[in-house]
């Protein structure tokens, strides 16, 4: 198989996405040297409501991600091991509590509370817990019921999140003496909306081809929606990535200048191993959709600001049935044309990787697209078997070739 003569694109845009997270990170450092309250959150926590309140959100799962693909991760996750946290744990929490272990000292400054909401993540509770066992912080956990039809994010299942959110601002006016302002988080509410729009959008001119955006941009570009939601600076940079994506459409340009095959990824992204991408794209196959990169875009409603938070909370990530997910899976089939997926089973988030057996099936039998399954570590460096994977990649993109 020829590999591509020319290295794949990346997007001028998001080359900014590194001074923006260290940008993020020094915010929240100086918001702390200032007095002002930092709240360490899960990825699926509302953190429009807190920066409403002036609170400063800090996501230990990105801190995780990131100290994975800049190779200073294992020392966090060897202090965790020695403090008798198993290699099985998701290793985010592990990179977590190692570093909670080693005194704290580092990009995330200590909470002031803890805040998480039990959506999605099998793990959030208990690895909270910990956290709040070891830095003796608050912590909020919030309910969010498992929604099973689509009438649930309008019936008595959110008005029952309403309340935990209610909960949740009490708190935090109780312990920093301050108010909420409405006017304020609807504000923010607005600019978190529209920094979905602009995602979504972007996203969907991944059906062109050539693909104008690939995995490599989209695993890096999702990173102000997961955090920054709610802020200028995620508006901006989703306005500029946007109109970069527009002109590469309008010019015929795509990530790869020979795109064989178009593929769907599943699972998180092996932030250790980020050039695997590559790896396929130099081989004439560009990634065109994951679920992974939608799973923060909701649009809210600014006239009804708690409402609208509280059924993205619900709707977000695994917390709705099994066959909502696959729905929208299987609609993303044929709307991106896909070629072939890559379904990555990951040892860390078992509640992602479970139900890829179902999507396999529907793949199969529903589209009969190939699919590849490997099972390695979203961050944990050590859980990675390169040449084994790369030789089932090569395999996997044979067959591919021969259809």
């Amino acid at each position: 198989m020829s590999l591509q003569r020319k290295k794949s694109r990346v997007l001028q845009t998001t080359k900014k996405i590194g001074e923006l997270i260290m940008a993020y990170f020094s915010q929240t450092s100086d918001a702390k040297a200032q007095g002002k309250p930092v709240a360490w959150v899960t990825v699926f926590t509302p953190v429009e409501l807190l920066y409403a309140m002036d609170v400063y959100p800090i996501a230990p799962e990105h801190f995780g991600a990131m100290c994975s693909a800049r190779g200073f991760i294992l020392d966090y996750l060897q202090e965790a091991e020695r403090e008798g946290y198993s290699q099985n744990l998701c290793s985010y929490s592990r990179c977590s509590l190692g570093y909670v272990l080693s005194g704290t000292s580092g990009l995330m400054p200590p909470p002031d509370i803890l805040v998480t909401f039990r959506n999605s993540c099998d793990v959030y509770v208990k690895w909270w817990q910990s956290l709040h066992m070891h830095l003796g912080t608050p912590l909020f956990v919030g309910e969010t019921p498992y929604v099973l039809t689509s009438e649930d994010l309008d019936n008595y299942v959110l008005d029952y999140v309403v309340k935990q959110l209610e909960q949740l601002v009490e708190m935090a006016e109780e312990k920093f003496g301050s108010r909420l302002d409405m006017e304020k988080l609807a504000d923010i509410v607005r600019l978190s909306d529209k920094a979905s729009e602009l995602w979504l959008e972007t996203l969907k001119l991944r059906r062109f081809r050539p693909c104008p955006l690939g995995g490599r941009d989209s695993a890096s570009d999702i990173f102000p929606l997961v955090v920054m939601q709610g802020t200028t600076e995620a508006v901006e940079f989703y306005e500029e990535l946007l109109e970069e994506v527009k002109q590469k459409v309008n010019m015929g340009e795509g990530v790869l200048e020979n795109e064989r095959f178009r593929l769907l990824f599943d699972g998180i992204w092996l932030w250790h191993a980020f050039d695997l991408i590559k790896y396929f794209e130099d081989r004439g196959a560009v990634f065109v959709y994951e679920p992974y990169s939608d799973a923060w875009a909701y649009r809210l409603d600014a006239s009804k600001p708690l409402e609208s938070i509280a059924r993205k909370i619900l709707a977000m990530g695994l917390n709705v049935d099994i066959d909502i997910r696959t729905e929208r899976f299987s609609e993303s089939i044929e709307e991106f044309q896909i070629d072939g997926a890559v379904l990555f089973s990951n040892r860390s988030c078992k509640t992602w990787s479970t139900p890829q057996l179902v999507t396999a099936d529907i793949l199969n039998k529903n589209f009969n697209v190939p699919y590849l399954l490997f099972e390695a570590d979203m961050a944990d460096p050590r859980q990675y078997a390169e040449a084994q994977i790369k030789n089932r990649i090569d395999a996997f993109l044979e067959v591919l070739g021969e259809r």
